[in-house]
């Protein structure tokens, strides 16, 4: 076709044309009379975009080309009479020589996935089924997004709707149920178990270990005993006992034992103290471990009795009641004083100690 330009225009006239409604006599106006040869001559046009017949082709006729065999694209219906012919430009969705049919946007299918298509003028909409959205329903609706499964389960998204794989140990249609792991005995030593997802746990108490609590924690294996004086270490249930080489003491046997700290050395003795005893240095007359032996003793001198303890000038006797003398050998209570024997009986002393 001719470039409308070059063309001898006879008339232009439009029609305003809203979308939806037919043409209508009334709604006609003129833009340009009868025109011949009028390419450069200005006439007036309503919507002051057309400055004159001229403009008015070239416009058309660069927007026609631009979609495609003079479609109907514009805001009106613009009729524009040739001296060969006459051609119309209209709104979009309406076809033939003067827009006079309107297409069916809805016979291409245009709605997806089982929607339901409405015929606009000049577009079309549809109505999507539950799951479904977009222009033309083209897009699956993610049930998943407000991650609805729970306990770390898996959501798999459905056509308007969702399904769930649940981890071990939990159930419900949201893995929303955490079955309870725990049973009777589960944790040893007194153990407490705990829930979790598909397994338990145990908390020990001090001084056990391992998943069930079924570990005895050898508290020697961190050497708290003092190692000069410790002869072994005995573990105990959350605890440890040191046992200590002679002379040493103290909960990790790391005190030497004082053996003179009681004074053990008798009758003037000077007490030493040794690795693992003490030693007596005793006065000159007594002997022994803890200088309570003499030599003037060990005769047993005392009678009737009597006790001995050493001196250094000798011995000292200690008499029973009624007893003296340097050795208790004098019975010094007269028995027969009080007169105990009846009925003319002679009383003589005695000794039967």
């Amino acid at each position: 076709m001719e470039p409308l330009a070059n063309r001898s225009i006879r008339h232009i006239s439009a029609l305003a044309h809203p979308v939806g409604q037919a043409f209508s006599a009334t709604s006609r106006w003129c833009l340009a009379r009868t025109l011949p040869f009028a390419k450069d001559h200005p006439y007036p046009n309503s919507a002051d975009t057309v400055a004159s017949a001229r403009t008015l082709a070239i416009a058309i006729d660069a927007f026609a080309l631009k979609v495609n065999n003079f479609s109907c694209w514009f805001l009106f219906h613009i009729e524009v009479t040739y001296l060969e012919d006459i051609f119309c430009v209209d709104l979009l969705g309406y076809t033939g020589s003067y827009c006079q049919h309107e297409i069916n946007e809805c016979d291409s299918a245009p709605c997806q996935n089982g929607a339901t298509c409405k015929d606009l003028i000049g577009s079309h909409s549809c109505s999507c089924p539950p799951g479904f959205q977009g222009p033309n329903c083209e897009y699956n609706i993610n049930d998943c997004y407000s991650s609805p499964c729970q306990n770390g389960g898996v959501c798999h998204d459905l056509v308007n709707a969702f399904s769930c794989s649940c981890p071990h140990g939990t159930l419900g249609i949201l893995c929303e149920i955490n079955v309870n792991e725990c049973f009777e005995g589960a944790c040893h030593h007194g153990g407490a178990c705990i829930d979790r997802i598909g397994t338990f746990e145990c908390q020990c108490p001090p001084g056990f270990v391992g998943p069930r609590c079924e570990g005895d924690v050898n508290e020697c294996l961190s050497d708290p005993c003092s190692a000069t004086g410790t002869l072994n270490c005995v573990q105990l249930v959350n605890n440890y006992r040191c046992h200590c080489k002679p002379g040493f003491m103290g909960r990790h046997c790391e005190l030497k034992v004082n053996f003179c700290e009681n004074s053990p050395c008798n009758n003037g003795g000077v007490c030493m103290n040794g690795e693992t005893d003490h030693t007596c240095a005793c006065p000159p007359g007594f002997s022994g471990k803890n200088c309570d032996s003499n030599s003037e003793c060990d005769s047993m001198p005392c009678q009737n009795g009597g006790t001995c303890r050493p001196y250094p000038q000798g011995f000292l006797c200690t008499c029973p009641p009624g007893i003296s003398g340097s050795r208790c050998e004098v019975d010094s209570y007269n028995e027969c004083q009080s007169n105990p024997c009846k009925n003319n009986g002679v009383c003589r002393v005695s000794f039967s100690i």
